[in-house]
């Protein structure tokens, strides 16, 4: 399923977070989950980005094999798209016709399986097999077949084609950072505000940006955020979900955005691997009481946006906490139930 958020920190920096894990077959069947999904996918390659100054990136929640597809072709064809290319308008309606196609061929690969015939054969009451043509007339066939269409059934297999979403986010010289999000039944502008999520543990998340953004003046709101401050402030909304969500889990992914290329050579930097995690036991540990805003936040920094090695900068951590013995223990596992705690400043 995966857990998305995104947040826009000013006209043209912004970042994505993702967790890696995935059911793929639900808790009905036993099955334990994976922990090693990429659910953030860069449209572009680096050339085509920086020679036309432009970001477009896609991320899913739901049956990974869908969102994957919907990636790979949308990629291959952008990439020859010269009108489509710098425009992330176009572009959003671009992915929405390649990912109604993914859906429509798995209703299609469906409706084949169970009575031979795809949807617009259904919709012409007609079908062809084996050279001969057949009638559409059994209204339980018809009822059944209309059935998939509508999600009427809730089983495994149906859930895997319907319960999807996608998010295209980018960056255009014109607009700056934009986002979109797709389901099939249409395509939506993000960013009414700044920060959003898909996925499991939305709710929660989403409350710790509204606890900010609710504190902040009107033009301090207009402003934004620097990079820094959005990304700490992004991270703190992705942990609260992490932690108190189940269906989260494993390292996740960040892809960042810059616009301005204030930090990166590139229009955007992705980080996935041990430097995240890190990333994250210091928002605990800021979370928890154990560490000031003044020390956590230029730790992820040098981790997530300069990309230090992680091994000295823990150490750091662990020095600069106020229990380090404590710290160490809950980031072993054991229940944080003693903690300081304090509200994100």
């Amino acid at each position: 399923m995966a857990t998305v958020f995104f947040m826009k920190f000013n006209r043209d920096q912004g970042a994505i977070i993702a967790d890696e894990m995935t059911w793929h077959l639900s808790f009905k069947y036993g099955y334990r989950p994976s922990r090693y999904g990429d659910n953030i996918m860069n449209l572009l390659d680096a050339e085509t980005s920086m020679k036309n100054d432009f970001v477009a990136v896609y991320a899913g929640i739901g049956f990974p094999s869908f969102h994957f597809e919907v990636a790979r072709k949308a990629a291959k064809k952008l990439n020859m798209d010269g009108e489509t290319i710098g425009n992330l308008d176009k572009t959003g309606e671009f992915v929405e016709n390649i990912y109604q196609e993914v859906h429509a061929r798995l209703i299609n690969d469906r409706l084949r399986f169970n009575f031979g015939f795809d949807r617009d054969q259904l919709n012409n009451r007609k079908f062809k097999y084996e050279g001969k043509e057949y009638d559409i007339n059994q209204e339980s066939v018809i009822d059944e077949a209309k059935k998939i269409l509508n999600f009427g059934d809730k089983q495994e297999a149906y859930q895997r084609i319907f319960d999807n979403e996608g998010l295209v986010m980018g960056y255009d010289k014109d607009n700056g950072i934009r986002a979109y999000h797709i389901e099939n039944s249409g395509r939506g502008l993000e960013f009414a505000y700044p920060f959003d999520a898909m996925g499991p543990g939305k709710e929660l998340g989403t409350r710790v940006f509204a606890d900010t953004s609710y504190r902040m003046q009107l033009e301090e709101r207009r402003k934004g955020f620097s990079f820094s401050d959005g990304l700490f402030l992004l991270l703190n909304c992705f942990i609260e979900s992490y932690d108190s969500n189940m269906k989260t889990g494993g390292y996740f992914q960040i892809f960042m955005i810059d616009g301005k290329r204030e930090f990166f050579n590139e229009l955007t930097k992705e980080r996935n691997d041990h430097n995240c995690h890190l990333a994250a036991e210091i928002i605990r540990g800021y979370r928890w009481g154990y560490l000031t805003r003044s020390i956590a936040q230029p730790l992820i920094d040098r981790l997530v946006i300069q990309g230090e090695d992680w091994e000295p900068i823990e150490n750091e951590m662990f020095e600069a906490s106020s229990d380090p013995g404590l710290l160490k223990k809950y980031l072993m596992g054991f229940k944080p139930a003693n903690v300081p705690n304090k509200p994100l400043k």
